[in-house]
């Protein structure tokens, strides 16, 4: 017979420890867990990214659904790109949701309080809350003296619309880091323009809420014209965001009331099938904006001649 004094020291250890992991099952547990961990975290991340976009759709269908029910009682009638001393969409909103205060220019409304203004997903990325939605301005003058250019339409008539449903009135805001000044100002701008009051000196100087719209071609997410421009994902000019929400798709609401998620569109080639010379994929955004079918070829090439003389 054997007595623990007779065996090696190792042996002994084992016996008096008989639960004790080895050095290679600690390390095959670690890589477990590691493999875990890598597998688990971005389904996380994905999650709530989808749950972001979800909230972002449904506030922007409390909007279009409000909109909707103005234009109701307004005789068909509702505020697009209202200048700051107008009825605003904005202000709209912010009376449904309990705002009582009777404002002489909308960027004295507190935007930072109302969620209905902020994306979930587009806040991550800014210092405070602001409005992270963009209407839809866009009216073609195909007529325009000097040529064909965009006019501003501060409010529009659903009975203008043959398929309201088609057609976009409010939509996500691109990444501040993806939107720069042309003959507007930027995203960016026009927060800090509020947040600081800049506007309180001169508001048709430094716009602010009253910025936060889509007034020009250049302003939509694809585009092509006499020149590329918003083909990628690379800095630019548009004010609608490309993909904002799991990098493949923005959150719209529409003249009828619902809200969708539009994805880019893919579609190659120089010609979108009805229009020569057209780029397919800005032809569409140009469709959803509420542009006309017979105003597409003209409008295609004008990327931000506006009929004001001074543009905010």
């Amino acid at each position: 017979m054997y007595s623990h004094q007779s065996l090696h020291p190792s042996a002994r250890t084992c016996l008096q420890n008989p639960s004790a992991f080895t050095l290679i099952e600690v390390l095959v547990v670690v890589v477990i867990l590691a493999l875990l961990v890598a597998i688990l975290v971005p389904s996380l991340a994905r999650a709530r990214s989808s749950a972001r976009a979800t909230q972002c759709r449904s506030q922007v269908r409390e909007v279009v659904v409000a909109v909707h029910e103005y234009t109701a009682e307004w005789k068909d009638v509702f505020p697009r790109a209202a200048s700051p001393v107008e009825v605003h969409w904005t202000r709209l909103i912010a009376r449904i949701f309990g705002e009582k205060a009777n404002y002489t220019n909308i960027n004295q409304l507190n935007v930072e309080r109302f969620e209905p203004f902020h994306c979930p997903e587009r806040t991550l990325r800014l210092p405070h809350a602001f409005v992270d939605y963009v209407v839809n301005a866009l009216q073609a003058v195909p007529n325009a003296p000097g040529g064909p250019a965009w006019g501003e339409s501060r409010y529009g008539k659903l009975s203008d619309f043959k398929h309201p449903g088609r057609v976009v009135y409010l939509i996500d805001a691109e990444h501040e880091e993806f939107n720069t000044a042309g003959v507007f100002v930027s995203l960016e701008e026009a927060r800090t323009n509020w947040k600081s009051g800049a506007w309180k000196t001169d508001f048709q100087k430094y716009p602010a809420v009253d910025a936060m719209d889509v007034r020009v071609g250049e302003h939509l997410p694809q585009g092509y014209g006499g020149s590329e421009f918003n083909t990628s994902d690379e800095p630019g000019r548009r004010r609608v965001a490309r993909a904002m929400h799991l990098n493949r798709l923005s959150n719209a609401g529409f003249l009828d009331g619902h809200a969708d998620g539009l994805p880019l569109e893919r579609r190659p080639g120089p010609n979108d099938g009805y229009h020569s010379g057209v780029n397919g994929n800005y032809a569409v955004w140009l469709r959803r904006f509420g542009v006309r079918e017979e105003q597409i070829e003209t409008m295609a090439g004008v990327l931000d001649r506006t009929t004001d003389e001074q543009p905010q």
